[in-house]
């Protein structure tokens, strides 16, 4: 009886080891997003010219970001930050708040989650990372 019982008090502390471990893994820092960053795919690729996959985001670490727009070969500027699984960002000639989801981010691939006012529904648009 004694060792069925210390068998499951150690499943569920290993259980619970790796639930622990499983959640650091998911949690994403400004670190992990700072660079720069390129559209390659999009779940609403209607959304998008072929000249957007030629643009870029670059957010870096003071809090600023630049987009560069290949479309029209612009620069926006603006703030960004990182909270609670977002990245929202204010761009200096529109400042209303942006957010969007962040699905996951590695060293050299981020996915973020946006919804479309228009469509009603959300979509998926994965970076790769330039610098």
């Amino acid at each position: 009886m004694k060792k069925n019982l210390l068998l499951t008090l150690f499943a569920l502390i290993l259980s619970i080891a790796f639930i622990s471990c499983s959640d650091d893994d998911t949690n994403n820092s400004e670190s992990e997003i700072t660079g720069k960053w390129q559209l390659i795919s999009s779940t609403n690729p209607d959304l998008y010219e072929e000249c957007d996959y030629k643009s870029w985001t670059w957010y870096k670490s003071d809090g600023s970001y630049e987009y560069y727009l290949d479309c029209d070969n612009s620069v926006n500027k603006g703030t960004w930050k990182y909270k609670d699984g977002y990245i929202s960002i204010i761009a200096d000639i529109f400042p209303i708040e942006m957010k969007a989801k962040i699905v996951s981010v590695t060293s050299d691939k981020l996915v973020v989650e946006l919804y479309d006012i228009l469509e009603e529904k959300y979509y998926q648009d994965t970076y790769k990372r330039i610098e």
